[in-house]
């Protein structure tokens, strides 16, 4: 379907295009390095070998991404429970002000507090996924806090 020669090829340029097709993700950077070290071999193609090699590779380095991006996740969650004494699963926007102040610039924190603002602060739900009554009390006790669960399972894809 690919190799339209039948030599056992692929062109360099038709990589990327493969690899979607065939629904592999691939870092671009290890994609682009792949492609750069072709072109300055002075070839346009690769062989099948090279390329069962790539997806092979990609696919342990997705792996590795997305342990990272677990672990990365946990850490986050447990150094901002850090901030919840009581286990409640919620933290003040000052308090995450603080905990993100060493790592981010202002700016980034702004638009990291308006999406947790606007993403964890949503009203419980039932079961089946409708709106639930919440006292006004609930209501008032959350006011100026984000759920840092659902804020690390925004930042980092991860549920």
């Amino acid at each position: 379907m690919f190799d339209t020669s039948g030599e056992g090829v692929l062109p360099v340029a038709q990589i990327d295009h493969v690899l979607r097709a065939l629904g592999q993700t691939i870092p671009e950077a290890q994609l682009l390095a792949m492609k750069q070290a072709k072109l300055d071999e002075g070839e346009s193609v690769v062989t099948f070998a090279e390329f069962v090699q790539l997806v092979a590779d990609g696919e342990t380095e997705a792996e590795a991404q997305h342990n990272n991006v677990v672990e990365r996740a946990t850490k986050f969650r447990r150094a901002l429970s850090l901030f919840d004494p009581t286990g409640s699963g919620w933290i003040s926007i000052v308090d995450l002000r603080k905990a993100l102040r060493e790592s981010l610039k202002e700016s980034e924190i702004d638009a990291l507090i308006k999406k947790a603002a606007t993403t964890t602060a949503a009203p419980p739900t039932t079961a089946d996924g409708a709106p639930a009554a919440q006292p006004p009390a609930a209501q008032q006790q959350n006011a100026g806090k984000v759920q840092y669960q659902k804020l690390a399972e925004q930042l980092f894809g991860v549920y």
